[in-house]
């Protein structure tokens, strides 16, 4: 289905920023992974990057909250999801 493809391409794109762990977090989509990899990863995409004290980061779009759910992870990472019939 659509929501298992979008899921696995997540995961892929997410593989090469490095990122081994993923969760929302007060607006902010929190990874713990390769450092120099999720910044470049997510400064690419125009967000917003935070380095947290435990060793983590925190992105988010520019002025906007980040989305809590798949549907909305996926839009907003520009991961399009197309099934076939």
């Amino acid at each position: 289905t659509g929501r298992l493809i979008g899921q696995q391409r997540l995961r892929i794109r997410l593989g090469t920023w490095g990122v081994q762990r993923i969760a929302p977090e007060e607006g902010w989509l929190v990874m713990r992974g390769d450092p120099e990899a999720i910044e470049q990863g997510i400064r690419g995409i125009g967000w917003e990057l935070r380095d947290l004290p435990d060793g983590t980061f925190a992105g988010r779009p520019k002025g906007a909250t980040a989305p809590t759910d798949l549907d909305g992870t996926l839009e907003a990472l520009r991961i399009e999801v197309v099934s076939g019939a």
